[in-house]
């Protein structure tokens, strides 16, 4: 699965041309209608989608006045619909919310309202997700950096492959699942943050980018940078770095990565003056100088995309998931 906030030109067709089972979703405005989220949910989860779309999670600051009156119309909306909803339902049941709780969450219903326009969401079937991450297949998702509609629309898909992959009876046989997330901060949840480990243990692997350090405070009113940092830092140990442009980014990178060079080159020396002279040299990193604030560097022998500035993050799947694979998991 990957997800693209900001599309690219030519991933569809390099997924098409190597996957027979290929999905596009487009969730821009004025697309057709492929998509019902709240699609065979029951009420538990259809609140926890409402939650992670549109920010309702508590933070601890006195907007949470606000947010625990969302949460409870969010749990009325949601208890109507044991077995499902559509989009428009969904809204009807909001308008239909009793009179004194409707004046606390008008901010609410105007948001419900802005996604309910999204033509994409006009449907009371189409896309299986769940038979694709059960069954096998691709799924691209192209969404938006702007329209705050699309984001949230993205940021409850997300939330609700991850629903399907946590559901997955961990004692069954499944496809491994890889989510490719591009541009983090358009897409992540507090719900979502909170399950990142969870997901890791249900044969399933992700691979967060983004542009800086700065993007994790960026990813939600309900989403505390420091927060969000820590819980992505400690699910994703492998990592990749590449054209850093701050120096305040360099040192950070050089602090988590620089010891572990060291230790490699110092390593490869003593193995180059120790065997003959016919024996294969040791590659040595691309980079030469991960002690240097504010210089690129992917530490590495791997680059990111060509033209991009970022961070790219891997969580690993499981030891057991490695051992049936005969490989790591990235």
């Amino acid at each position: 699965m990957y997800f693209a906030p900001k599309g690219d030109a030519g991933a569809p067709h390099v997924f098409r041309a190597h996957g027979a089972d290929f999905t596009l979703l487009d969730l821009r405005p004025g697309k057709p209608a492929q998509l019902n989220l709240f699609r065979d949910l029951d009420q538990y989860a259809l609140k926890n989608l409402l939650v992670a779309g549109f920010n309702l999670a508590e933070t601890g600051d006195v907007a949470d006045h606000y947010r625990i009156s969302e949460q409870k119309a969010a749990k009325l909306i949601a208890e109507q619909f044991p077995h499902g909803a559509n989009i428009q339902q969904v809204l009807a049941a909001a308008y239909a919310l009793p009179e004194a709780l409707k004046k606390d969450v008008k901010g609410l219903i105007t948001k419900l309202e802005n996604v309910a326009d999204l033509s994409v969401l006009q449907t009371d079937s189409g896309i299986d997700v769940a038979g694709i991450i059960n069954g096998g297949g691709c799924l691209y998702v192209i969404g938006s950096m702007d329209d705050e509609a699309v984001i949230r629309v993205q940021k409850m898909l997300f939330a609700r492959c991850a629903q399907i992959i946590i559901a997955r009876d961990e004692f069954r046989a499944w496809p491994h699942v890889s989510v490719m997330l591009d541009e983090i901060k358009y897409l992540l949840s507090k719900y979502v943050l909170n399950a990142l480990g969870t997901l890791r243990s249900r044969d399933c692997n992700l691979l967060l980018a983004h542009q800086s350090l700065g993007d994790f405070g960026q990813c939600g009113q309900d989403l505390p940078a420091d927060f969000v940092k820590t819980t992505v830092l400690d699910n994703t140990p492998i990592r990749w770095f590449y054209l850093l442009s701050s120096s305040a980014l360099g040192s950070s990178t050089s602090g988590m990565v620089s010891f572990m060079v060291r230790s490699m080159l110092r390593s490869r020396r003593r193995s180059r003056f120790s065997t003959n002279s016919s024996a294969r040299p040791a590659r040595s990193p691309r980079s030469g100088r991960p002690d240097r604030p504010g210089k690129s560097g992917w530490t590495w022998s791997a680059a990111g995309p060509a033209g991009r500035r970022g961070t790219w993050s891997t969580s690993a799947g499981t030891a057991s998931s490695r051992r049936k694979r005969g490989r790591c998991s990235t």
